[in-house]
């Protein structure tokens, strides 16, 4: 685990690396923060299965209380 400094160091380092050369990048991560800060989509996982694909903003208007993952919603 990374500390919330460190990891805000890595997330700007991916976002260069990103813009720079143009390149796509896997991240895995339980910080939902940085997913946001960093992510164009995001796959959310619930014991094995894929919860929820797409933009980070349908995912944040989702209204569907059965999808598994409501509590990882930021405010």
């Amino acid at each position: 685990m990374v500390d919330p400094i460190m990891a805000g160091h890595m997330g700007d380092l991916i976002l260069r690396l990103k813009k720079t050369y143009q390149k796509t990048s896997i991240v895995v991560t339980h910080d939902t923060h940085l997913a946001k800060k960093l992510a164009d989509v995001v796959v959310f996982l619930q014991e094995g299965r894929v919860t929820y694909f797409g933009p980070w903003s349908g995912f944040e208007n989702s209204a569907d209380p059965s999808s598994g993952i409501s509590a990882c919603r930021m405010n």
